[in-house]
């Protein structure tokens, strides 16, 4: 963490006056029943300083030599990038086995023995250690601390806001990571969720300015993707609090503002092949003006509120970027945060199912709160609908599970309704879900967006090559069209948004209109009215054409698998083997046999427009 000097802060918020006097008039997102801490330092609690053995080798700070931040060149070597990286999986370990120790009880004290011993056990330097007169091994900036807390012997306390920082100097290289933790978060009685809110923003505030670094792109976008988010979701960045470059020094240019000042001329700069840069935006749940404690220091918030930041090491490489502090902590904690799953759709087929599913895990997963959302709570084609459902759930994943669905006939007369309203779900879902910095967005497709003209058997490679089947373009074009947003997302925005294409769908809650249903659910309804007038159950086509069939409480599990463990953004098909594929004529003659149907079963050929065996039926 660079933070700026004394003198530079003073003039810094001198010079931002306006800005801070602005947003002192915002209302903080407290809520009336958070409560926590306001940490005051103390100098009298800090014990004495740990000593180093003499043959690990020990960075320039120590020795008082001046360090020469200036005048280190942006671009790093392929030596100097390996020891970088080398030193930051040193920092990575060190900060995944402090993680290990942190519960209500302990002290910021003793989480720095961890830190210090772990350090000597792999043979680096603690580098916060008297670097600039810093008495300790690592940095813990509790509640309204901002960066530099200095470990002492306050206990911790269940809902405090615990920041790590660790930076490691490791044969000649600096490494530099930091994490945020909820002490307690694991148990029965936290429930703060403004502490939640703002970790789990700060995490993906990390993330989405991490997502932006690739060759060419300005050093401006990180400040800007940080600060546009944060914004978005009531919260401040602490501007004074800037990121770095790192290699030989701890601090090296350029330096990063993790908000937009056009008016830097660091900014400026492109990023390229080479460059490697410390990102660790410190995001606050009030104004964000802060200020020196007494103690010279510490940095703490003017107003008591919160902050949180999470940093990575970043090398900017030739295709777009590796992150070199990744591992377990960072991993595992962005697994266990707080999800909050809207699924839209969600009293249909498919999401009703996948409450079901849900329900019956028991709070199996209980880091997951879901919403499912009806057509009657929001239309989704209206985007002021679309903006207040998000500002109402504050999702972190989507299932996106709506649209405007239809058998045969409603395709054939309405190809054009079906394009337009679903492209307009669509496209309002993914582009608000990103404008909210949603995590993840699982969007339904179909079996209908594959060519009509194929080779079987079809993967999703073939989505794109060649034209749908005419009965229902509208439909299927739209569909295809989330696979397209998904891409232009993830290679414009790091979005990890993704689509999975589910075979023919059957179980409760499905749609049993004649003419708007789909095979099965159609079947049912004809065999139950042929067998109540007892008339003959007449199926359009040849019967011939093969289906596969899935069980929408199979379905609604592999969706959540999907949510859970799968991380790629190419649509993934969810369906039986091709051994399980069975004709229209067996799928009738089962249903028939279920609700024991004596009747006549008729197959008609007046119906001369289905597409090939594996195509679309009624």
């Amino acid at each position: 963490m660079k933070l700026h000097s004394a003198k530079e802060l003073t003039l810094i918020l001198y010079q931002q006056r306006c800005f801070f006097r602005s947003l002192k008039a915002k209302s903080s997102r407290l809520s009336l029943t958070t409560t926590y801490d306001i940490i005051k330092p103390e100098p009298v609690y800090y014990k004495t300083s740990r000593s180093v053995p003499k043959d690990i080798p020990r960075p320039n700070h120590i020795y008082g030599l001046e360090n020469d931040y200036q005048n280190r060149s942006l671009i790093k070597s392929p030596w100097q990038l390996e020891g970088v990286r080398m030193a930051c999986q040193k920092a990575r370990n060190v900060i995944d086995t402090v993680a290990e120790y942190i519960k209500v009880g302990t002290t910021t004290d003793t989480l720095d023995k961890y830190v210090h011993e772990t350090c000597i056990a792999l043979r680096c330097y603690p580098a916060p250690l008297k670097y600039d007169g810093f008495p300790k091994s690592c940095c813990t900036s509790v509640n309204n601390i901002v960066v530099h807390g200095i470990p002492d012997s306050r206990a911790l306390k269940i809902n405090d806001i615990l920041k790590i920082d660790v930076s490691v100097y490791y044969n000649g290289f600096f490494g530099d990571v930091s994490e945020t933790f909820i002490v307690g978060s694991e148990l029965e009685d936290n429930h703060d969720q403004d502490a939640h809110y703002l970790v789990n923003h700060a995490r993906r505030c990390r993330d989405l300015a991490v997502a932006v670094c690739r060759p060419k792109q300005r050093l401006s976008m990180i400040g800007q993707v940080c600060e546009e988010y944060v914004k978005k979701h009531g919260l401040t960045i602490v501007k004074p609090a800037c990121g770095h470059g790192i290699g030989e020094q701890l601090h090296e240019p350029p330096q990063i503002l993790h908000y937009l000042d056009l008016n830097d001329e660091q900014m400026k700069l492109e990023m390229c092949e080479g460059m490697i840069l410390a990102i660790e935006p410190v995001v606050c749940e009030g104004t964000g003006e802060v200020e020196l404690c007494e103690d010279d220091i510490q940095v703490k918030t003017v107003d008591h509120s919160r902050c949180a930041q999470f940093e990575h090491t970043v090398a900017i490489t030739a295709d777009g970027h590796e992150i070199l502090t990744e591992g377990k902590s960072s991993i595992e904690m962005a697994n266990n945060q707080q999800k909050r799953i809207i699924v839209t759709g969600g009293t249909g087929l498919v999401g009703s199912a996948i409450r079901q599913v849900v329900e019956a895990e028991k709070g199996k997963y209980q880091n997951e709160q879901y919403f499912f959302i009806s057509s009657s709570e929001c239309d989704l084609r209206n985007r002021d609908q679309t903006v207040a459902l998000f500002q109402k759930y504050k999702p972190t994943h989507v299932i996106h599970l709506a649209a405007l669905v239809g058998g045969l006939f409603r395709n054939l007369g309405r190809n054009l309704d079906f394009f337009r309203d679903n492209m307009q779900m669509n496209d309002n879902v993914l582009s608000i879900a990103h404008e909210f910095g949603v995590t993840k967005v699982i969007s339904c497709l179909s079996t209908c967006i594959f060519p009509d003209n194929t080779t079987y058997p079809i993967d999703e490679t073939m989505v794109h090559k060649g034209p749908p089947h005419d009965s229902n373009f509208g439909y299927s074009y739209a569909k295809r069209m989330i696979d397209v947003m998904n891409r232009g997302y993830s290679v414009q925005h790091g979005r990890k948004y993704t689509s999975v294409i589910p075979t023919n769908v059957f179980g409760p809650n499905d749609n049993y209109n004649i003419e708007d249903g789909h095979v099965l659910p159609g079947l049912i309804h004809k065999c139950y009215l042929a067998k109540k007038n007892n008339t003959p159950l007449i199926i359009w086509g040849s019967g011939k054409p093969l289906r596969q069939f899935i069980y929408s409480l199979d379905l609604a599990k592999l969706y959540l698998w999907v949510l859970r463990d799968y991380d790629s953004i190419e649509p993934i098909i969810l369906s039986v083997g091709e051994e399980d594929e069975v004709s229209i004529r067996q799928a009738a003659d089962a249903i028939v046999k279920a609700m024991d149907f004596k009747g006549e079963v008729t197959v008609s050929f007046l119906i001369s427009i289905f597409q090939n065996d594996r195509g679309f039926t009624v």
